[in-house]
């Protein structure tokens, strides 16, 4: 094997990693991870609170400096699956402000 084939299959692989995340996991409710500069967060949220303000959602959010992919992998090429979640706390902590909303506003909520 010489250092084009690697290179190029390394190349390749960059490609298929998004295709090959699970990056939103539909459970009932949302959970997922974005990626954007502070100010699309900010964005973000501004239109979450509204939403939540008019009783349409109730969120939990967690906002880091980065992220962390774990794998599951059968195999390189095709069998295999990268986990994304936040640092610091990630879905957890998302989930624990979540958690609390709810305990608040408790099924009065809709």
């Amino acid at each position: 094997m010489n250092f084009s084939d690697v290179y190029k299959s390394g190349k390749d692989y960059l490609h298929k990693v998004p295709q090959l995340s699970d990056t939103i996991m539909l459970v009932g409710f949302i959970d997922t991870v974005f990626s954007g500069t502070e100010r699309h967060v900010n964005k973000l949220k501004l239109l979450l609170d509204s939403l939540e303000l008019g009783r349409a959602i109730i969120y939990g959010m967690h906002a880091t400096y980065a992220s962390i992919m774990s794998c599951y992998i059968e195999d390189r090429e095709e069998k295999h699956i990268h986990f994304v979640d936040g640092t610091e706390g990630g879905y957890t902590t998302a989930a624990g402000e979540l958690k609390k909303k709810i305990n608040i506003f408790g099924n009065n909520f809709y």
